[in-house]
């Protein structure tokens, strides 16, 4: 057991780190206050 977890501080960068970590079958949780829900739409958007 055991979770890969990081921070990230730059809203405008997560999706990009994102998309170069992210595999069929993940689980991508984003919690925080304000925009923070767009980086679920861009990421699914670049995901297609």
């Amino acid at each position: 057991m055991g979770a890969d977890v990081r921070y990230i501080p730059h809203l405008c960068d997560i999706t990009k780190e994102l998309s170069f970590q992210v595999k069929p079958g993940d689980v991508v949780i984003t919690m925080g206050a304000g925009d923070v829900w767009k980086v679920a739409y861009d990421l699914v958007s670049n995901l297609g």
